[in-house]
């Protein structure tokens, strides 16, 4: 399992700034799940009961992390985004086992052969899940919504609780918002993510009127690339409707686990109240409603996040 593992700051390990550069010693990468190395020092708190060893990947700090034992909580984000969107929320989440999943070209690199389809991205999910100590808390915004309720729809065993802010999406009228029709339609796609990796800064500017804030806007554009570019165009041509209405027939299973909907006010792209309400009554979900934000609610108001995401985790004990 690949992620970026982030410590409590309270628990004395500072949360890695995505936009820093990285500084940190080239480390041995060790087993997943494998005892701690005994070159390695004690943990420097009660809390850190597992080790870390970060590594030089990819521009960024990535963490492998053994022994993830507990409740651990796993983030997977969406596009066109890298785990940097989440920085903000776990500066104030308070526990100190989350983890942030990201996938293939998304701030992760593609393997070969990879097409970027529903399905590759589901089977990378579940992959990644097989290898953390649950019971896991799913944490899934924009497409990586997606692959969490793809995945449990079909495996719900896999967690003990989830959580996405896309469940309008399964709703049988759901219509695709603009930018995705555009990606979706032969040409014009290839044109416009063209535009988008040959101007970053004024895609950044786009990501900031929506709601990222400008630091996470700048780390998030750094890795905007034709990897990911291919993969923002496979995953939303196979996503095309009436896919997502046929998985939403499915969405039922989704009640074998507890499930909650975040709703952004703001957020425009996924579905209306009526759709994710819907949804969420036949997922058996909760629904809490987040006010004056929008697609990206962790940078605008993590405070709020937080909140709901522990008041919900608070329920399942």
């Amino acid at each position: 399992m690949s992620g970026t593992y982030y410590g409590h700051p309270q628990a004395g390990r500072r949360v890695p700034d995505r936009t820093e550069p990285d500084t940190t010693q080239q480390l041995p990468v060790v087993p997943v799940l494998g005892p701690r190395p005994d070159h390695l020092p004690e943990p420097r708190h009660l809390r850190e009961c597992l080790w870390v060893l970060w590594a030089e990947s990819l521009g960024g700090v990535m963490a492998r992390c053994g022994n993830l034992a507990g409740m651990p909580a796993v983030f997977v984000h969406g596009n066109p985004e890298t785990d940097a969107i989440w920085g903000p929320l776990f500066g104030v989440l308070d526990r100190d086992d989350v983890v942030a999943l990201s996938p293939p070209g998304f701030g992760a690199p593609t393997p070969d052969g990879w097409t970027a389809t529903r399905r590759e991205y589901i089977d990378w999910l579940a992959t990644q899940l097989a290898q953390i100590q649950g019971p896991i808390d799913l944490v899934g915004h924009d497409w990586g919504g997606g692959h969490v309720l793809g995945l449990l729809i079909e495996q719900p065993d896999l967690v003990r609780s989830w959580c996405v802010d896309v469940l309008g999406i399964l709703h049988p009228d759901y219509v695709w918002h603009d930018r995705a029709q555009v990606w979706q339609t032969p040409g014009a796609g290839e044109q416009a993510i063209a535009e988008m990796v040959a101007a970053p800064a004024s895609f950044a500017a786009v990501l900031v009127s929506f709601g990222m804030t400008g630091q996470v806007a700048e780390a998030v554009t750094a890795a905007i690339d034709e990897d990911m570019g291919a993969c923002v165009l496979g995953l939303y041509r196979d996503a095309a409707q009436p896919a997502l209405a046929e998985l939403g027939k499915m969405a039922g299973a989704l009640s074998a686990r507890p499930g909650l909907m975040i709703n952004a006010e703001n957020d425009f792209a996924v579905g209306t109240d009526e759709q994710a309400q819907m949804v969420a009554d036949l997922a058996g979900a909760r629904v809490v409603h987040l006010a004056g934000v929008g697609h990206w609610w962790m940078c605008q108001d993590p405070a709020a996040g937080a909140q709901a995401l522990e008041t919900f985790w608070e329920t399942l004990s």
